[in-house]
């Protein structure tokens, strides 16, 4: 393809980028409770961000909200309205 005179376009990249352990552990570390009536949104959700390396809780109300709460100590809740 042709831009104009004197251009090229420029060619495609792959980039690939490393994690050190250290920057995985401090995922990790990280711990997400999802709260989501749907159980299709809850369950795809759950795995999509455990997938990105976080230790993943959810509850389907709440409820068991508020009870995970208590003993999973979560640093962020994802949640609806």
């Amino acid at each position: 393809m042709r831009l104009g005179r004197g251009h090229r376009q420029a060619p495609a990249r792959w980039y690939t980028f490393s994690v050190t352990d250290a920057a995985k552990a401090a995922v990790a570390a990280q711990r997400v409770l999802i709260v989501e009536d749907d159980d299709a949104a809850r369950e795809g959700l759950t795995e999509l961000v455990r997938t990105w390396g976080f230790t993943v809780e959810a509850a389907a109300d709440g409820e068991a909200a508020l009870a995970r709460v208590a003993s999973f100590r979560p640093t962020i809740v994802v949640s609806d309205l």
